[in-house]
């Protein structure tokens, strides 16, 4: 129930009794539940894509507030709903931060903060958790060391593993080239995803193989990290 109420409390005995002060206690009309999980990625070199899970059943828009390099927060967009998915509560929903408007693409080298709330006409919701990307080349990764040993059995081939440091919270790959020449000519190239540090194969023996790894993201590529020679036995 909404509205507001009055309370007073009675003490009575058998020779009467006494009432209290009156209090009046308002409860406010639901506002809609928070939404979850938010999380932003960077989709192309000029728009970053937010999403999040609808909580509530009685929303009539998510409202999108965004932070610059660590100032204040400021509403750069609003998606109205439907009735139907106003009704409809643990879909994802998607905001696409691009150009369409005044002050909303992302600017290569800035980084935001994002928050979600959900409202109607009674207002607005707590804001969600925030969540920051770095829209920007992600940095380069080091400490790329690889080692090749052999596999019992097998009279042609030794296993090598390739390890890195990741430094970076913004790529979406990391691609790797191996060439048997230091100078990387003709080299033979592999994607692996986001904040994977390791990377397994299977080579020709009685050859030395160079590697090398960046980390990589819609914006661009960071610089290669090189490692050892890998020498196999």
């Amino acid at each position: 129930a909404t509205g507001y109420f009055q309370y007073r409390v009675v003490a009575w005995n058998a020779t009467g009794d006494a009432a209290s002060n009156v209090v009046s206690v308002g409860i406010p009309p639901p506002v809609p539940a928070v939404p979850t999980n938010l999380r932003a990625t960077i989709a192309a070199a000029n728009r970053g894509t937010l999403q999040w899970t609808d909580a509530s059943t009685d929303e009539t828009q998510f409202r999108v507030f965004r932070s610059t390099n660590g100032g204040a927060f400021a509403q750069i967009g609003t998606l109205n709903r439907s009735a139907a998915q106003s009704a409809a509560s643990g879909g994802n929903v998607t905001f696409q931060n691009n150009g369409n408007s005044p002050g909303f693409t992302p600017v290569p080298g800035n980084t935001y903060a994002y928050y979600v709330v959900a409202a109607n006409g009674n207002g607005p919701s707590n804001p969600t958790a925030t969540v920051t990307v770095n829209f920007r080349i992600p940095a380069a990764p080091s400490a790329v060391a690889g080692v090749a040993v052999r596999i019992p059995g097998n009279n042609a081939q030794d296993a090598v593993t390739l390890t890195w440091t990741d430094n970076a919270d913004n790529e979406t790959t990391f691609q790797i080239q191996r060439s048997t020449s230091a100078n990387f000519t003709n080299p033979t190239s592999y994607t692996v995803t986001a904040d994977v540090t390791q990377f397994l194969q299977n080579v020709s023996r009685n050859n030395d193989y160079s590697y090398r790894v960046r980390a990589r993201n819609a914006i661009g590529n960071s610089a290669w990290a090189v490692s050892n020679r890998v020498d196999t036995p």
